[in-house]
């Protein structure tokens, strides 16, 4: 979508809209053209805010049957803060920095380049339980949102009743722990829903 077909979805919705854009490649530095794009929609004041970081599309040199495909995570850090950094600078809304975020210090880096906000893919479809633990040691309350919302996530994909019954059981328990002022146990209770999800994968 071009900045103005951007800007006019937005203005329409009644709902905050984000727009997500990643990195046309790995040059260093960043391409110009990059830089401009993702300025011109850091503008666009309809937006509730701009996601920058997604996978690129990078030739695979032999490597897979297909002649491109899909670079993201850890290798995309480096690129994406350089990128975030240079369009802080101008940007009039909330940049959400995504790409390669697997810790504390990561998020601080990305902060430091002027990001609000941050979105963690591939670290957490990997290692959910000890990613949380990394990134939130020390920050109870993150820790207790970040188990609601995985649970929630990992109910909200199985047709499963049973499954369904046994994911609510676990949010209300960690609610109930959350309410009576204790910290909930949540790696045991992210292990807990991912035995739940390989068990209803099993019998779906």
């Amino acid at each position: 979508l071009t900045s103005s077909e951007i800007a006019e979805i937005a203005a329409a919705c009644a709902a905050p809209v984000y727009a997500k854009v990643g990195l046309s490649s790995t040059s260093e530095p960043v391409h110009p053209d990059d830089l401009h794009h993702a300025a011109e929609i850091a503008g666009i004041t309809s937006l509730a805010g701009i996601i920058m970081g997604n996978t690129v599309s990078v030739p695979t040199n032999g490597l897979l049957s297909t002649p491109f495909g899909g670079l993201s995570g850890a290798r995309l850090r480096k690129y994406n803060l350089a990128w975030v950094q240079a369009t802080a600078r101008r940007a009039e809304i909330p940049i959400i920095a995504a790409g390669g975020i697997s810790t504390a210090e990561h998020i601080r880096h990305y902060r430091d380049a002027g990001a609000t906000g941050f979105q963690i893919g591939t670290a957490m479809r990997h290692s959910p339980v000890i990613t949380w633990q990394t990134i939130t040691e020390g920050h109870a309350n993150h820790s207790v949102y970040l188990v609601l919302d995985y649970i929630t996530n990992l109910r909200e994909q199985t047709a499963s009743a049973k499954s369904i019954a046994a994911y609510e059981s676990l949010l209300d328990q960690c609610r109930r722990s959350t309410a009576e002022g204790k910290l909930p146990n949540y790696p045991e209770m992210a292990a807990q829903a991912e035995l739940i999800a390989r068990q209803s994968a099993t019998t779906e």
